[in-house]
């Protein structure tokens, strides 16, 4: 294929991504899961003895069973599901394959998997245990008390406390990081790191819960600071090694674990990829998303979580009244909605406490369930991740797979919702809020209409704004239906059962529940809507129109592209008209804005692994080429207004004065978008 085909191939494709992205689902539609109707091939499950198990534990390891055994709809590589009960490891079983290679069944008990997110409850036991030893006397004191060296900054003149870090109300806006690869030297994190990391605050201190993995971080080693010792030999030392979590860790190299599961990418063609464990969470980031451990270690972990067990020698880690306030309702976003303790989040599901966490990184889903009142524990984490086609990165010798037979039917890829869901439901029943007695006094449903976008990754680097712009934004549309309910996103039937709190009533059959099924608007003292969340509380959604909302940046960006790659005929243009050569180069820099993008990525044939590795000195020619475009459509703006001081004759000359105009007015376009969205500058840095 000629340089040229291949310019006008993806040039194509990046309009009809863009264009398509215009109708894409929100935010909600996003987090959704496809049935794909057909199950894994290979779901070999190590046995487990099911005799004897109490009704709640023959619940849920019958649930997760019809989940992920023989005629459940994931289809994943590996699997392990461990239930404690009363200071005991009262269920475990395996599902699938540690090693593919080999066909090695998972071991539940002893098989390590990545657990993302449920790190964070590592940092928030951390808190309780300098709680219990007086390092901090109060989770309300700033926390620059106990931690000076960080120098951590107020927001807004608010002072961040521990409860605020604990309960992501600091008001961090979240960046991605990239992920460190083989041969990539872990810096080292401290104080000093961190500050070089520090994002900028978004939102008012202490109001509203964006999850946070920098705050998370950041707590972390706060409390480090306050015991005086190391992060990670804080926790080696204070819970890992007096738990037996033995094959627990925080890596700190990219050397993989010795049983480490295997995760494989699933594409529809039938042809799968195994992934390579020689990638690892960014050091910022790996306090809050970097934990590798077995069911086994999470076993006593849950069982020491609630109180320890003399029987099994697994001390307690923290004492009751601790406890109690590290799994109470620290901090939320609204009284309707999930709440967060210590980094754990806590929830009323149907009268009952459960305390949780779930996690999601690259081929690896986890989920860690406490039922308090019941004495129980559910940990459950799943491999497997779903690929798809992206023909342009061929166009650029990248080695990513390519469609090589028909289309099939590879099943679902597993789902962090369904993972949740499962165990509450199996002995709680479905999740339905409580409705108010006042449902006279409620808002008008035209009070909630517009759209809303996501504030936890307000703040992105260059790639994630480029991504957001052209593969899904964040936003969420609410629009009042005629029969008195809300659409919110894609799903409708919202109905208001207090005021500002809307719920969707699922059928019985419908799964998960909970999640997705309640959505809460935040109403100031007049009235006036601030935003709202979802129940599972990760980012708090603000009111946006005109030019700060993304879909509307994204179309005039469209708009402006279109209109300047016409520049390609401004060699016609009368000589007397000035600005041709410039006009003519503005479609070879929209042109390369794509390419520069899709070049960054690594030469990975695992889409997401490409987009997690990408390294901010990768980004730079894209951002370079932004600047250039910018500076090229401010050229074009003043060559317009120039040109009308020339006196030209005739119509050619006529029409390349319009011409000119009209470029200029798109350019002027693309500058305010641009700025806006926040494209123009330099921001590459993730």
């Amino acid at each position: 294929m000629s340089p040229i085909a291949r310019l006008v191939a993806s040039l194509l494709l990046w309009l009809i991504t863009s264009l398509a992205a215009q109708t894409t689902a929100s935010a909600y539609e996003s987090a959704q899961i496809t049935d794909g109707g057909a199950p894994s091939t290979d779901r070999t499950a190590t046995p487990a003895a099911d005799v004897g198990l109490t009704p709640d534990v023959a619940a849920i390891a019958a649930a997760y069973d019809a989940l992920l055994g023989e005629g459940g709809k994931d289809r994943f590589t590996g699997a392990t599901v461990v239930i404690v009960e009363d200071g005991a490891t009262a269920y475990a079983k395996g599902y699938g394959l540690e090693r593919v290679d080999g066909a090695i069944p998972v071991d539940p008990l002893v098989t390590q998997f990545r657990l993302a997110s449920v790190s964070k409850t590592i940092v928030g036991s951390l808190l309780g245990i300098a709680i219990d030893r007086g390092a901090i006397t109060s989770i309300d004191d700033p926390i620059s008390r106990y931690a000076p060296e960080l120098h951590l900054p107020a927001n807004a003149g608010t002072d961040i406390s521990a409860r605020m870090l604990a309960t992501h109300q600091a008001g961090f806006a979240e960046r991605r990081q990239p992920f460190l690869g083989e041969g990539q030297a872990f810096p080292l994190l401290g104080p000093a790191y961190a500050a070089s990391q520090r994002p900028p605050y978004i939102e008012p201190a202490g109001e509203r819960s964006n999850y946070s993995n920098y705050g998370t971080s950041v707590l972390g080693l706060a409390v480090a600071e306050a015991l005086d010792e190391d992060l990670f030999d804080l926790i080696e030392d204070d819970i890992f090694g007096p738990l037996g979590m033995d094959t627990a860790s925080f890596p700190r190299t990219t050397v993989p674990p010795a049983r480490i599961a295997d995760i494989e990418v699933f594409y529809p063609d039938g042809t799968t990829y195994l992934v390579p464990h020689t990638w690892y969470q960014n050091p910022i980031v790996t306090p809050a998303g970097g934990l590798i451990a077995s069911g086994g270690d999470m076993a006593r972990y849950m069982i020491s979580l609630m109180g320890g067990s003399s029987e099994q020698g697994i001390p307690a880690l923290h004492t009751e009244e601790t406890r109690k306030l590290i799994f109470s309702r620290l901090g939320a976003t609204h009284p309707a909605l999930q709440g967060f303790g210590a980094l754990f989040m806590v929830m009323d599901w149907n009268g009952e406490l459960v305390v949780e966490h779930g996690g999601r990184t690259l081929g690896s889903t986890s989920v860690l369930q406490l039922f308090p009142d019941r004495g129980l524990g559910v940990f459950v984490s799943i491999t497997g991740e779903g690929g798809t086609f992206l023909p342009v990165t061929s166009l650029l010798g990248k080695s990513w797979p390519s469609p090589s037979g028909p289309s099939v039917n590879i099943g679902r890829q597993p789902g962090l919702l369904d993972l949740r869901a499962t165990a509450p439901e199996a002995v709680l029943g479905q999740m339905k809020p409580v409705s108010s007695d006042e449902l006279s006094e409620l808002p008008p449903l035209d009070r909630f209409a517009g759209r809303y976008l996501n504030q936890r990754r307000s703040v992105r680097p260059v790639d994630g704004l480029f991504r957001s712009l052209f593969l899904g934004d964040g936003t969420i549309s609410v629009v009042p239906a005629s029969d008195g309910t809300l659409q919110i996103g894609w799903a409708t039937g919202y109905r208001q059962i207090r005021p500002g709190v809307f719920y969707r009533d699922p059928q019985e059959t419908d799964f998960p529940s909970g999640w997705f099924d309640t959505f809460a608007f935040v109403l100031d003292d007049d009235g006036k809507v601030e935003g709202g969340s979802w129940f599972y509380t990760d980012g708090f959604y603000r009111p946006v129109s005109g030019l700060g909302d993304p879909a509307v940046q994204r179309r005039l960006i469209v708009i402006s592209g279109v209109v300047l790659l016409t520049g390609i005929l401004a060699p016609l243009w009368s000589p007397s008209v000035p600005g041709r050569w410039f006009a003519v180069a503005a479609p070879f820099f929209v042109i390369s804005l794509p390419l520069l993008y899709f070049a960054g990525w690594p030469n990975q044939p695992v889409e997401p692994l490409s987009f997690v590795l990408i390294r901010p000195r990768d980004l730079v020619p894209l951002q370079l080429g932004g600047i250039c475009l910018a500076a090229l459509s401010l050229t074009l703006v003043v060559l317009a207004v120039r040109s009308f001081t020339v006196q030209g004759a005739g119509m050619r000359a006529r029409v390349s004065q319009a011409h000119l105009t009209v470029l200029a007015a798109a350019a002027a376009l693309a500058l305010v978008v641009g700025w806006g969205a926040g494209l123009i500058g330099w921001n590459v840095v993730s």
